[in-house]
């Protein structure tokens, strides 16, 4: 296993090892034995140093021989291993922080403080790099790499003005179609929290489990609330938004549209398996779902919504 409490600059002598000895290893097998076992070998080696292998699902279904072929070449990239690792530190750290009460309303508001000065760092670090280079476009012309940057996507004021162009589109979509809206939150069972919010103080239910869990746990629901719609002829479209509750844990936003005739099982479908497990707890019924509004159309609580975030 590797040490993930190391350094940001280990990690960089760590990864080019470990990505040199995926490639060495493919080599090696796919000479004495085959490329396919050599494959089996790199991913049960990703798996056993506590990585997951980073096939893409979608194009496995597709094409199988190139997702295997893209997985693989990432596990030979000096520069992916150094990602999952610093993402798995970063996970491992505030999880332990999150588990010693560093992350509440009282401490660390979503956040851990030792995170937010990293992240902090990270940032000015990052953005001394792109105002360090210039980059030549096609007409002979020099821009700053930073100013590029702050003209796309990448830019989180152009990403919201993106996304309420987006979100005035979906309405018009809904106004011809005749389509009603619903605006609703999906929150995990209390197990996933580590401290309740009004008052903060620590939950008795908590089981150690990280935002990333409850992260697992809400898009588990939603794929089997997504299939049983999908049997039932049920479609939908629309946004999805995750939060933080004040101790880390995410929860999700979602405004869906669909036929006026569809709400009704849309909401009862996404009832029944937000309350799958541990229905019978206290608060549940209260809390696990909740539907703000229901109206023929009309995205401007989530416009608003957005905007006070």
């Amino acid at each position: 296993m590797i040490n993930l409490l190391a350094s940001r600059s280990q990690f960089d002598s760590v990864a080019k090892q470990i990505a040199a000895d995926m490639n060495a290893n493919f080599i090696y097998f796919s000479k004495h034995n085959s490329p396919r076992y050599a494959a089996d070998f790199i991913e049960r080696e990703v798996t056993r140093l506590g990585f997951t292998f980073p096939v893409n699902k979608s194009l496995l279904k597709k094409s199988p021989e190139e997702a295997q072929a893209c997985a693989l070449a990432r596990c030979f990239d000096v520069s992916w291993w150094r990602r999952q690792m610093l993402k798995s530190r970063a996970r491992n750290i505030e999880r332990t922080n999150i588990e010693l009460g560093l992350v509440n309303r009282n401490t660390g508001l979503y956040i851990s403080e030792d995170m937010f000065q990293e992240k902090c760092v990270q940032a000015r670090c990052n953005k001394d790099v792109l105002e360090s280079l210039e980059i030549e476009n096609e007409l002979g012309e020099i821009l700053s790499l930073s100013d590029v940057v702050d003209s796309s996507m990448s830019n989180p004021r152009l990403r919201r003005t993106e996304l309420m162009v987006r979100l005035s589109g979906f309405e018009k979509i809904a106004d011809e179609l005749g389509h009603q809206g619903v605006f609703l939150t999906l929150t995990t069972p209390s197990k996933y929290h580590a401290y309740h919010s009004k008052p903060c103080q620590p939950n008795s239910k908590y089981q150690n489990l990280s935002p990333l869990d409850g992260q697992r746990h809400l898009n588990i629901l939603w794929q089997r609330a997504r299939a049983k719609l999908k049997r039932n002829n049920i479609e939908i479209y629309g946004f999805r938004i995750v939060e933080p509750h004040h101790d880390g844990t995410p929860h999700w936003h979602l405004l869906l549209f669909s036929a006026q005739e569809n709400i009704s099982p849309l909401l009862d479908t996404l009832r029944e398996y937000a309350l799958a497990e541990d229905a019978d707890e206290p608060g549940a019924n209260k809390h696990r779902f909740k539907v703000f509004w229901s109206s023929p159309t009309g995205h401007f609580p989530l416009r608003q919504f957005i905007v006070d975030r």
